[in-house]
């Protein structure tokens, strides 16, 4: 639709001035989180959208699996590679990145090599699925609050520290 084009123009117009506190104010929300040079870096999330749209499309499994497999493998080495989040949170969102393509690599996987025998199949089907599934569920929220938390003992402690300087300096 309309979204897709109107981000593209909103991004060229502004990439000069994408970190000034007049645009930051106004759209931040799209930008916000990537380096100035990788102001472009939503549309290559928008892209990887569609590629997996366009993978999940093909009605052999065997294809869909594979092809997801390659582009979430894909899009995690050319976002490892060009590294474009400003680390703003110590690289939280990389770190949770890494996690959920572990999970997505696990699965389909799995998947394919027991799809073959029946006594297999049913195992996958009612035990290894949903328990793989939980736990997986589990260890990326498990993650997910510890490098929260982690993200937010880490600024209170430079706050307490900051701020015993500033006692400090003030004291003479």
């Amino acid at each position: 639709g309309v979204a897709y084009p109107s981000y593209v123009t909103l991004m060229w117009v502004w990439r000069r001035e994408l970190h000034t506190q007049k645009v930051k104010r106004k759209w931040g929300f799209y930008f916000g989180g990537y380096k100035p040079q990788f102001c472009f870096w939503e549309a290559v999330v928008m892209l990887r959208k569609w590629v997996f749209v366009g993978c999940a499309l093909s009605e052999h499994v065997v294809i869909r699996c594979v092809s997801l497999v390659l582009g979430i493998t894909l899009f995690h080495v050319i976002n490892n590679d060009c590294n474009p989040s400003d680390n703003r949170e110590r690289r939280l969102l990389l770190r949770l990145d890494r996690s959920l393509l572990m999970g997505a690599l696990g699965l389909p996987c799995f998947r394919l090599v027991v799809v073959d025998a029946s006594a297999l199949a049913d195992v996958y089907r009612f035990y290894v699925l949903p328990w793989f599934c939980c736990i997986w569920v589990g260890m990326f929220w498990l993650r997910f609050l510890v490098l929260c938390f982690g993200s937010l003992a880490w600024s209170c402690l430079q706050h307490c520290a900051s701020s015993q300087t500033r006692r400090r300096f003030l004291r003479g």
